[in-house]
């Protein structure tokens, strides 16, 4: 496609089922010399994520919406989809739309097994009223996607003009060249990502310093307590534990590599750390809580007198509180970034953040 401009392009799609899509599509945009913009490639911002949604539709050239087969998260005030909240809003700038759908026209999606009946209901619909409004695209695979994407952007640029970037060389008006820095900051922030701890970083806590981290251990205790046999669930007993902030970031594994759910993380972390956790005081802490939610008619000295007891460990949960510690601190370190996606929020591995976990997990050489 030459041509002494570059275009921007907005890239819309549910996000957690065509993570694959995204990246094809994104691949064939840069092919072309355009620039993608989308929710993965946003930077950090003050803005809450509708307003900045809204400001980077507004700066684009061009707005490609893809459907799969799911309708995706809801917003509270509106009860639309993201995508579909992002495909009005392009339409009401009069963006050009291209639009790209899964399947083959008047087959309706199979239904998602984990969405309720009404988000099923609500994708044939927002289909239906794309097809009703564009010329679109049907798609069967990834590739399949990416050269459709291709042709229609070629087609697009000849049919429907667009303002795009130029080259400072191309043009030196005093106005162009304050578009083409600000382009470049833009494409600075949504491309490069410097492996490279932030300013100020120096001053925190980091690498072999300790941290205090409390969790949550539930179990049961299986025995012999005065002649009765059997089993006492118990939850609640608290432990504390010290450990590096390099422990912890060797245990957030390459599932962080990717982007990852609050709970997947703190499920990742809990069960990584509890094995820094002097096991007897792991015993002791879920035997507390068995004594006190399941054997409260006993005294201590019949619980403790307990014969041919074991503790049976069942879960761990770092408190909520030391668990936001962990991640503010981590995100101020450069190592994670925060992401919210159709509502729900997920982190993932920065740049930086990947380079010190690779380091860290590595083997190194013995000389």
């Amino acid at each position: 496609m030459p041509s002494d401009k570059r275009y921007q392009v907005f890239i819309s799609s549910t996000f957690l089922d065509l993570q694959a899509e995204r990246h094809a599509v994104t691949m064939a945009l840069l092919q072309l010399d355009c620039f993608p913009s989308g929710m993965e490639l946003f930077p950090a911002a003050n803005d809450d994520a509708w307003t900045l949604i809204k400001r980077v539709i507004a700066e684009c050239d061009y707005y490609l919406l893809v459907i799969g087969g799911r309708y995706g998260s809801t917003a509270a005030d509106s009860g639309l989809s993201y995508t579909e909240r992002e495909y009005d809003h392009a339409v009401t700038l009069g963006k050009p739309v291209m639009a790209f759908l899964h399947g083959e026209r008047g087959v309706t999606p199979a239904p998602d097994p984990s969405a309720p009946p009404a988000a099923h209901r609500r994708l044939v619909e927002f289909r239906t009223k794309v097809e009703n409004t564009h010329v679109v695209n049907y798609w069967r695979s990834t590739d399949d996607l990416a050269r459709q994407v291709v042709l229609s952007l070629m087609h697009f640029v000849r049919e429907y003009q667009a303002v795009g970037w130029i080259r400072a060389n191309a043009q030196d008006s005093r106005e162009t060249l304050a578009e083409l820095e600000k382009s470049r900051r833009r494409i600075a922030e949504l491309e490069a990502a410097s492996v490279a701890p932030p300013l100020g970083a120096a001053d925190l806590s980091q690498g072999d310093d300790r941290v205090e981290v409390e969790c949550e251990c539930s179990g049961k205790f299986a025995g012999t307590v005065v002649g009765v046999s059997g089993q006492w669930p118990g939850s609640g007993g608290r432990v504390r534990l010290s450990v590096s902030w390099n422990s912890i970031i060797t245990a957030l594994s390459t599932q962080l590599l990717d982007p990852t759910s609050s709970d997947q993380l703190e499920a990742r972390l809990a069960g990584s750390l509890v094995n820094y956790i002097d096991p007897a005081a792991l015993d002791e802490a879920i035997l507390r809580g068995v004594r006190q939610l399941s054997l409260p008619h006993l005294s201590d000295e019949q619980f403790e007198s307990a014969a041919n007891g074991v503790v049976l460990r069942e879960s761990c949960h770092i408190l909520p509180n030391d668990l936001d510690t962990i991640t503010l601190q981590l995100m101020a370190l450069g190592i994670l970034k925060r992401t919210v996606v159709e509502g729900r929020v997920f982190w993932q591995f920065t740049p930086f953040g990947a380079d010190q976990f690779i380091r860290l997990k590595t083997i190194r050489r013995s000389y």
